[in-house]
């Protein structure tokens, strides 16, 4: 319990605000209030109370919070008094000016009783214990310089020394997640363990190191020094550091380059350096640049306008298909937001959405795209449309929300949509970051009966340990990825054995990002059945995609009788075998023995998605060519053939019973001559709009119109 004897000030113009705090903090302390910054410092040089702890609001009139800490950090007879400024929730900005103007510690609103006595106990004991940060050069936890310490020595060292320095900057990523897990001794041992690694890394350089505030460090080096390597040296050893959970490090490095500067501008520089890599796990280190302040105060206009345009329903939703690239079937969508802003305009997610996992305001996000999915898929239950699973994304903060589950259930409740109808798209760094609590969601999750997708996989982050661990039901994987991975031997390895991994795990592969029909040929022949990208559509607003998917069933449904008998024939082989480089079908499909062809038919068009080696031997034509999207095969042959060929290909719907002809085509190299060839048909497999077939061609020749 804390003696009476302490007096804490109070600088907010909320009268409420006032209130609240008097009530929880009367028990302890004698509590004084100040309605703005200048009554704040005439309470303080009346002499008539001796203030332990200040806290202090940011937005008053006549002088604001950070006008009063400006003011705090320039006298010398208030100074020494810690401030703790009250803040809104994670609002990262706002804490690194305050830090960089001398507060000591945040409070956030809206106020947590348990938390305001903790952290002005706390404020309370290094007073007694003499360990404010103006009177000690020492910070007691890790025995590393103050702020203000580091400050006068290094403006020492600028003046006297005509070498030239750096000021490195290190902060843990996610340091108060750490905090709260596993709690503050576990972080404090965190601490510690940074700080006697960057003196033993450093050790053999005149460096000054500080612990300037939480869990930011700052070294002052001397340029000359390659200490690239050090920095990842630190990184290995903090990301083996005996935790359940992965540390991420990010190094801010700021280049001095005018000496006069004040001391505390640089770190200012230094943590800009470092906030513009957080979240950014493949990047350790960044340089301070000026253009980071235009970036900074970008950034922070789309933070004072986010809930404002939650409010307006300036978010939206867009729907982007799921597609079976056999049957063109679509199969489900994932949800995307979008920031249509009304003065701002059009907003990337790339600007927007890694703010909000920043600051948190990403949960709200996700849980208003939920929302709007309920709200949809209730209202397709209710005008009688089978509705397909619709995917929503899950940021890896939403995983650390203790009450995720229940503000997920509370909207599914509200619209009675079966959970059956939503899928639930998680990132592997999410595994890397905290495994054992996306573990634990993420089974809670299942057992309600969501669909579980694990989006990026292959991204790098990748183990089986992962797939064995988490009740996974889909693996998304990015075409970008199978498309650097496809150009070498070992790596086509590692495509086959993704595929049968997932079938193996009985998990269904979707690959994103399919833009053209060439890559929805590769993705069949090495045997994956669903793709997403704008091949098939680009994302869209709710109605386009429901027009969408009932224009996709009504093409697939025209002709039940038609698929009534067309069920009757069996494939000649399994379809699946046709995309298996490794199947029997491919083998003699790959020999140099005949000519062969794969073709597919639909709509009145006629592509090839697949030929063997000696096809394009004997055309002589390139890959580029000929699976070339625009290019319908039906115009290249003959007027006199092309009616017969499309009666004859029209028939194997009915009856699946291929033929033989003769058929003369347009030779692509020259317009003015035509190939003839003896030609077999034989189908593959049929649906109700499309028609796989196989070609072999004999007696091939080469003649005039």
């Amino acid at each position: 319990m804390i003696n009476k004897k302490y007096t804490i000030l109070v600088v907010d113009d909320s009268e409420i605000n006032i209130k609240i705090l008097e009530k929880i903090l009367e028990e302890n302390y004698n509590v004084l209030s100040a309605k703005n910054g200048k009554e704040a410092l005439e309470i303080i040089h009346s002499g008539k109370h001796k203030i332990a702890t200040i806290l202090l609001d940011l937005v008053m009139p006549i002088m604001d919070g950070f006008e009063f800490l400006e003011a705090h950090q320039k006298d010398r007879v208030i100074s020494s008094i810690p401030i703790i400024v009250m803040t809104q929730q994670n609002d990262t900005q706002t804490e690194i000016k305050a830090l960089s103007l001398g507060a000591s510690d945040f409070l956030p609103k809206p106020y947590n009783p348990v938390i305001i006595k903790h952290r002005i106990n706390n404020i309370i004991e290094l007073i007694q214990n003499s360990l404010l940060v103006n009177t000690l050069e020492k910070d007691s936890l890790t025995n590393l310089y103050t702020k203000e310490a580091f400050y006068r020595y290094v403006e020492k060292y600028l003046k006297e020394s005509k070498l030239e320095f750096d000021i490195i900057g290190l902060n843990i990523e996610r340091f108060k997640l750490i905090n709260n897990i596993f709690g503050m001794k576990e972080g404090d041992r965190l601490l510690q363990f940074i700080a006697k690694l960057i003196e033993e890394k450093f050790s053999k350089h005149k460096i000054i190191c500080s612990r300037a505030v939480a869990d930011k460090f700052y070294i002052f080096i001397n340029r000359n020094i390659d200490y690239e390597k050090i920095l990842y040296d630190i990184e290995k050893e903090v990301k083996g550091y005996n935790l359940n959970i992965e540390i991420s490090i990010h190094f801010g490095i700021y280049q001095i380059k005018n000496k006069k500067d004040p001391v505390s501008i640089m770190c200012d520089r230094v943590k800009l350096a470092i906030e513009s890599i957080k979240g950014k796990y493949n990047i350790l280190y960044s340089y301070y640049d000026d253009k980071l302040i235009e970036k900074i105060m970008a950034e922070q206009q789309l933070l004072n306008c986010m809930e404002e345009s939650l409010e307006n329903e300036d978010f939206k939703v867009y729907l982007q298909p799921k597609t079976n690239l056999i049957t063109g079937e679509v199969i489900g969508a994932e949800a995307l937001v979008r920031w249509e802003h009304r003065d701002l305009g059009f907003i990337k997610p790339n600007r927007f959405i890694p703010l909000f996992e920043k600051n948190g305001f990403i949960t709200n996000i996700d849980m208003f795209v939920l929302e709007r999915v309920c709200s949809g898929i209730k209202d397709w239950l209710k005008r009688k449309i089978n509705p397909v699973k619709i995917s929503i994304n899950l940021s890896r903060v939403d995983i650390y929300n203790p009450n995720l589950i229940n503000m997920m259930m509370v909207i599914i409740d509200k619209y009675q949509v079966p959970v059956k109808y939503i899928g639930l798209e998680i990132t592997e760094t999410s595994y890397t970051e905290n495994s054992k609590q996306l573990i634990s969601v993420v089974k809670q999750l299942k057992k309600i009966g969501f669909s579980i997708e694990m989006d990026d996989f292959g991204s790098g982050y990748s183990s089986l340990n992962m797939l064995e661990e988490l009740p996974i039901d889909v693996l998304k994987l990015d075409m970008k990825f199978l498309e650097t991975s496809s150009k070498t031997k070992n790596n086509i390895g590692i495509l086959n054995f993704v595929v049968s991994l997932g079938k193996w795990l009985n998990l269904s592969l979707i690959v994103e990002g399919v833009e053209t029909l060439e890559q929805v040929n590769y993705l069949k022949s090495i045997g994956y059945i669903y793709g997403q990208g704008y091949y098939f559509s680009k994302p869209m607003p709710e109605k386009d995609f429901e027009d969408y998917l009932l224009k996709n069933r009504n093409g697939i449904e025209n002709s039940k009788d038609e698929v009534q008998i067309r069920n009757l024939f069996n494939p000649l082989i399994e379809v699946e075998e046709i995309w298996n480089p490794n199947s029997q079908f491919s083998k003699i499909f790959g020999s140099e023995i005949a000519v062969l062809s794969i073709l597919e038919y639909s709509d009145n068009r006629l592509s090839v998605i697949r030929a063997n080696e000696r096809f394009f031997k004997k055309i002589n034509v390139s890959r580029e060519t000929i699976y070339n999207k625009e290019l319908n095969i039906l115009d290249l042959i003959h007027n006199d053939d092309r009616e017969k060929m499309v009666e004859k290909l029209d028939e194997i719907f009915k009856t699946n019973r291929g033929f033989s002809m003769k058929l003369r085509a347009k030779d692509l190299n020259d317009l003015n001559k035509y190939f003839t060839s003896d030609i077999k048909i034989i189908p593959l497999k049929t649906t109700a709009i499309k028609l796989i077939f196989l070609i072999s061609y004999e007696n091939i020749k080469k003649i005039d119109k």
